[in-house]
């Protein structure tokens, strides 16, 4: 019989050791004593010297008393770390300590080390061993603060230390009584008492008083004092039980496990909790979550198993919760039984694959020990009752019954090697509008402006010995005579090299005589590809070969040229295919075969009968491998992370069959493929909720598993297969990984959002692109919510006024909540924050729990749809308040059509819609309106309006008010209606006539600013300059319209990447100017500085946003 496993030990494996001290003899170097005076004496000036030093007053006395002969611990300690270069060999032999120890007995040396606990000398980095006090003594200065884990590391490396430490340890009572008398009297700081309690481990209370003591760093405790961490009560007493994730190794975590045992695991596990995030990139630790894991697997114990298998969903927890199925059998069925009583079928999905972890005889050994009920809930697991049951191969897809690498190849038998010529001639042959459009190309980066170049003069530089970098640039962008001279004239030895922006315009310009060196620049650089389309010849159509064959980031370029050279490709590949046998001929091969693929045989067959009989019949096997389906995949890698018994299972279109195992494996691999291919056949003949829950359950295991950047095509398959649940997992996402250094991540989860293209997913995408702080993300949001816009006939804000979610509100823009019994009724207050009414109109604080008397079933409906409002809430408000705010400013328009569509009947916006003053215009009269409760139309007077349907709708700003503002703020006052943001009664400035004749805005100059209100500033338009070489970012700027620029010279400047480096900033300079500002050239022009173009309106918010952030209005 299969012998069990004992389930009550704690068994480290291999590579998990300890960081206990290995055993050093107690003995003291009679050497020392001699050495470290010897040493005091050679620099006994230079001591002196930085012992006067203005910065270390306190340790002057005592530094001199030790030097003079007297036994002063703290001063012994001072004189050790200035002569750190001489008694301290790279802390593995610290002779002070032996020193001490022979000179002035063990307590003085106990006594020093803990009075030297926080002690630091710092030398320049020209510190030599010299007696020479000008290069080191000058700025020495010693501190005294601070914990660290140097500083407790002492005590575990084979050191004098440990000498002392095993000295302590084997004297007698009467002298460990003096030790510790002496170390008392120095335990006078945390750092002090935090080395005596190392240093005299039997002292228990010092020890809990350190742990108490320990700081902090990002609610973890760092690694210095983890191996001394013994008891339960030790570890009680940390502010944190937390261990930070630099000091994670498998070296820690085995000291851990050795000192605590089972009584580990609340440190485990707050480890997990507090320093590691599931689903984030864990900086430089990626293992660290992996190593916690697998620690908590060795805890013999219901708990730590319990931990794993209630996050058997993500594939770091699932591998280790495996680790302990098979080191704890017994324990694991058991837990997992009690665990599927109450599971979902998911859950048991996974309990499935946690068992399937057990070696089948332990397994079958462990069922014995459960009790009848226990094992009948296990059987239930493993045979998969209430599982959707597996599809017949017959009506599985094709590729998911028989994957196409899978297929048999047809036998290889290209023998034949022929000795062909190809027919060679480089030709240059141009689509229709193509040589014109190149031949117009305007310069990305230079020159600016090339008809104000020195053309003469670049030619002749250029010209000259040793010149000729920029010669590329004068044949595409100067006068034609100038840059025909300069082909004409080129005298060097190596060619006229082209980059991005000349080599399509030169090719335009002077095509053959510049194929040759076109064609040599591309070689050096493959960025340069496309500039390759209108050529053809032997050594481009080998180019393309090489890149299309065995370059991935490659293959669609070469794919352009291909497409536009099929038969001439076919035909200079020929005798490369049929050729001599290595690297040529099998790019050939694979090219001919993807042309063969994609455009037909004909095209090869063809280009072959060009070279006769025997090469025809040289390229067949290549013709047959190409009509062969997949015969040129090759089978996609996807990474362990990907566990398919932590996925659902995926449904046959009929929902009453599901993909067998095998069939899973082969889906994954064929959603890794890079080109998409086969994703239509499994999208008809597959079950669409199940597939886009198989593929959102993949994407959180990438996620979890740290996201591989190599496996990106789980984010790409979203956009094919996603869902409402997608949608709302990449929201947050995309806000974040750009400060996560994934930016690519981002962008091509917007492309995910915009190929879902459902009415949430659209909304969430134009809500990045009003509210993500990385420029670069919200562009590319911005550039897809136009096109989304465009493709519909719409503007931008006119599509994201159909976006708004009506969250599910009936027609009188309310909820009702039903508890059975009881209801109650939702409102939403001026900022569209939900507040709870019962049926009698009452209010109350929340939506309260359910009483004995509800339902409690409808209650807990109610309950979930609730805050699920609530949280729907918080953004689509936020953003529709900001949105409204900004249309007043810009004074936006609408129909009336649009205004009763998105605006009047819309049961969210509604109730914002009718907090607001509005205007019509029809025949050049404006007048103002509110919308009353019952939906009509009133003014001031509370008289109903007609609007006519012809009407122009706006949400004006005060500036631009056609009305008493007065008299509707009483309006509205004695209907007690607040406004969302400020309208009616919204501040209004203006520029001076100085200023705009000056040019300073002198009443903000000088102000001390927060750098954050200034990074606020960016929401409301205004954009922070450039960065110069140190990183620092001078000064902001405000496009007024077509009038020019406000600027702001910031005094010391934002540092990028470390913004609260300067946290106050003072507003050295803000002034007006018509060009547009530059990180270098912070100066006012008024020149041609337009004032009387500047929108009273834009003005008004401008100075508005200056005094807010000076306090000054």
């Amino acid at each position: 019989m299969t012998k069990l496993p004992d389930e009550t030990l704690l068994d480290l494996p291999t590579g998990w050791g300890t960081l206990a001290p290995e055993p050093v003899a107690a003995e003291a170097d009679p050497t020392a004593p001699q050495q470290v005076r010897q040493w005091i004496e050679e620099h006994r000036a230079d001591l002196r010297f930085a012992l006067n030093s203005p910065d270390n007053f306190e340790y002057e006395q005592p530094g001199r008393d030790y030097m003079d002969g007297k036994p002063d611990p703290l001063g012994a300690a001072v004189v050790a770390e200035l002569l750190g270069s001489y008694c301290q060999d790279q802390g593995s032999t610290n002779l002070a300590i032996d020193a001490w120890r022979i000179e002035h007995g063990l307590e003085f040396a106990a006594a020093a080390l803990v009075a030297g606990a926080g002690v630091c000398a710092w030398r320049r980095p020209q510190w030599t061993r010299t007696s020479n006090a000008r290069v080191y003594e000058r700025d020495a200065k010693i501190l005294n603060d601070g914990l660290c884990s140097t500083v407790a590391g002492r005590f575990r490396d084979r050191t004098r230390t440990a000498a002392l430490l095993a000295a302590i340890e084997q004297c007698g009572d009467a002298e460990y009584d003096r030790v510790r008398a002496a170390v008392e009297e120095q335990r006078t700081t945390p750092v002090r008492r935090l080395i005596a309690a190392l240093l005299l481990p039997r002292e228990g209370d010092w020890m809990l008083e350190a742990c108490a003591e320990y700081p902090v760093q990002a609610g973890a405790t760092d690694g210095g004092l983890w191996p001394f961490i013994k008891t339960v009560e030790q570890l009680d007493a940390l502010s944190s039980k937390a261990l930070l994730p630099t000091y994670v190794s498998m070296m820690t975590l085995g000291t851990l496990l050795s000192n605590l045992e089972t009584a580990s695991l609340p440190a485990l596990t707050a480890t997990l909790g507090q320093s590691f995030a599931f689903g984030g990139t864990h900086g430089h630790n990626k293992n660290g979550p992996d190593w916690v894991l697998q620690a908590i697997a060795m805890v013999p114990t219901d708990e730590a198993v319990n931990y794993l298998i209630a996050r058997l969903d993500s594939p770091r927890a699932f591998n280790a919760a495996c680790e302990a199925a098979r080191r704890f059998p017994v324990r694991s069925l058991r837990l997992a039984a009690a665990t599927s009583a109450t599971a979902d079928r998911e859950v048991r999905r996974r309990l499935a694959g946690f068992i399937d972890a057990i070696d089948p005889a332990l397994f079958e050994a462990a069922l014995v020990s459960l009790s009848d009920d226990e094992r009948t809930e296990i059987r239930r697991i493993v045979d998969r009752v209430d599982w959707v049951p597996d599809a017949n191969p017959e009506d599985l897809p094709g590729p998911l019954a028989e994957p196409p690498w899978a297929a048999k190849k047809p036998a290889n038998k290209r023998q034949a090697v022929l000795e062909l010529e190809a027919e060679d001639q480089t030709v240059l042959e141009w689509l229709e509008g193509e040589q014109e459009e190149w031949a117009n190309l305007e310069p990305s980066y230079w020159p600016n402006g090339s008809a104000s170049h020195d053309w003469a003069g670049a030619l002749e530089s250029n010209l000259a010995p040793g010149e000729g970098r920029l010669g590329g640039n004068v044949v595409a962008f100067a006068p034609l005579p100038l840059a025909r001279r300069m082909l004409d004239e080129w005298n060097h030895p190596y060619r006229i090299s082209y980059n991005m922006d000349t080599a399509p315009r030169a090719l335009a310009r002077f095509g053959e005589d510049v194929m040759d060196d076109v064609i040599a620049s591309v070689e050096k650089d493959r960025g340069l590809c496309d500039v390759l389309l209108p050529l053809e010849n032997l050594a481009i159509a080998r180019m393309v070969a090489e890149w299309h064959s065995k370059l991935k980031s490659m293959r669609p370029q070469a794919g352009r040229w291909l497409d536009q050279h099929q038969e001439g490709a076919a035909r200079l590949l020929i005798p490369d295919a049929v050729g001599k046998r290595g690297r040529r001929r099998t790019t050939a091969e694979k090219t001919l075969a993807h042309l063969a693929r994609t455009v037909g045989a004909q095209v090869v067959t063809q280009a072959a009968e060009r070279y006769g009989p025997e090469a025809l019949e040289a390229v067949q096997p290549i013709l047959a491998e190409a009509a062969t389906e997949g015969s040129e995949i090759k089978p996609p890698k996807v990474g362990s992370w990907a566990i398919p018994a932590l996925l659902p299972q995926v449904l046959l279109v009929d929902s009453e069959r599901a993909l067998p195992d095998a069939s899973v494996r082969h889906l994954m691999s064929i959603l890794a493929l890079g080109d998409g291919r086969y994703l239509d056949v499994i999208a008809q003949q597959c079950d669409p909720a199940s597939l886009a829950a198989f593929c959102n359950a993949l994407f959180a295991q990438w996620i979890d598993s740290g996201g591989d950047s190599k496996d990106m095509w789980v984010l790409d398959r979203l956009g094919r297969f996603g869902n409402a649940e997608t949608v709302r997992a990449l929201a947050p996402l995309i806000l974040t990984w750009p400060g996560q250094s994934f930016h690519e991540r981002s962008i091509r989860a917007l492309k995910v959002l915009r190929s879902i293209g459902t009415e949430e997913a659209l909304r969430e995408m134009h809500r990045v692109s009003l509210r993500c702080k990385y420029q670069g993300v919200r562009d590319h949001a911005e550039e897809m919510v136009a096109a989304v816009a465009s493709d519909l006939g719409l503007t931008g804000e006119q599509l994201a006024d159909r976006l708004v979610p009506d969250l599910g509100l009936g027609e009188d823009a309310s909820l009702v909540l039903d508890y059975g019994p009881r209801q109650f009724k939702v409102g939403f207050d001026e900022q569209l924050k939900p507040f709870v009414q019962d049926s009698d109109g009452k209010p109350r604080k929340s939506l309260p729990k359910p009483g004995a008397k509800d339902d409690a079933e409808v209650a807990e409906a109610s309950r979930k749809r609730f805050s699920l409002l609530k949280k729907e809430l918080r953004t689509a408000a936020s953003d529709l308040v900001k949105r409204l705010e900004r249309a007043m400013v810009e004074d936006r328009t609408w129909t009336r059509a649009e205004f009763d569509a998105s605006f009047v009947n819309h049961p969210l916006v509604w109730h914002l819609t009718r907090r607001l003053v509005w205007t019509a215009e029809m025949n050049g009269k404006r007048f103002a309106f509110r919308v009353a409760e019952d939906r009509s139309f009133a003014d001031a007077e509370d008289e109903v309006l007609e609007v006519p349907q012809d009407a122009v709708i706006r949400l004006p700003h005060p500036l631009r008010f056609d009305g008493d503002v007065d008299k509707w703020g009483e309006t509205l006052a004695d209907y007690e209606i607040l406004q969302p943001f400020e309208q009616l009664s919204r501040p209004s400035y203006a520029f001076t006539a100085e200023e705009l004749e000056t040019g300073r805005l002198t009443r903000f100059e000088k102000a001390e600013v927060p750098v954050g209100a200034l990074i606020g500033l960016t929401s409301a338009g205004w954009d922070r300059m450039l960065p110069e070489d140190g990183g620092v970012e001078p000064g902001m700027f405000k496009e007024l319209g077509h009038a020019g620029y406000l600027v702001i010279h910031l005094d010391p400047g934002i540092w990028v990447g470390a913004i609260s480096e300067c946290p106050d900033q003072t507003l050295e300079a803000v002034f007006l100017t018509h060009s547009r500002p530059s990180a270098y050239d912070l100066q006012f022009d008024l020149d041609s500085f337009r004032g009387n173009r500047i929108d009273p309106v834009e003005a008004s918010e401008i100075l508005a946003s200056l005094s807010k952030i000076t306090k000054t209005a």
